[in-house]
């Protein structure tokens, strides 16, 4: 859309009259128009919005122009012209070594349908047989109540006494 732009920019500068721009005041003039266009995008949504209504209509659009008060007189007289249209190129289909009819097993028949691709599997979920270890475990709680107890001995020590809300039972 950028490299559209540009070229109506340069094609009504070069019918104003100007003969030679710098690349960087093309930019300039680029990202300014851009920026006009989401705001006129913006003040569009806006109107039907105000206007209770999910689409624009044409309604909205006639109502911008008569907001902005830019003359769009010189649009209708442009020739038009015709871009390119940019096609991407069509994806190769993936075809496994298992999947090719060529290499298909003997015992597979051929009224069975193809195996899947491979990317299929590549991320097939392997359930871990760990053994759980329960003194591992116990170790971990006696570790862990130390920690929490020396942590509130030093609480104790830092504010001369014990906290308030410290024993919830007795309070």
């Amino acid at each position: 859309m950028e490299k559209i732009l540009e070229k109506c920019i340069l094609e009504e500068l070069k019918r104003a009259g100007y003969q030679k721009l710098n690349t960087k005041a093309l930019y300039m003039f680029t990202q300014t128009t851009i920026a006009q266009i989401k705001t006129n995008c913006n003040i569009l949504s806006s109107l039907t919005l105000h206007s209770m209504r999910s689409r624009s209509t044409l309604l909205d659009v006639m109502n911008l122009i008569k907001l902005t008060k830019i003359d769009y007189s010189n649009v209708y007289n442009r020739p038009t012209v015709k871009y390119e249209v940019e096609e991407e190129p069509k994806p190769i289909q993936f075809k496994s070594s298992i999947s090719c009819s060529a290499e298909k097993f003997i015992h597979i028949y051929d009224f069975m349908p193809d195996f899947p691709p491979v990317h299929t599997f590549k991320k097939s979920f392997l359930k871990e047989n760990r053994s759980e270890d329960k003194s591992e475990k116990v170790k971990q709680r006696i570790e862990q109540s130390l920690k929490t107890e020396s942590s509130l001995l030093k609480i104790i020590a830092c504010s001369k006494g014990l906290p308030k809300r410290i024993n919830f039972l007795f309070d």
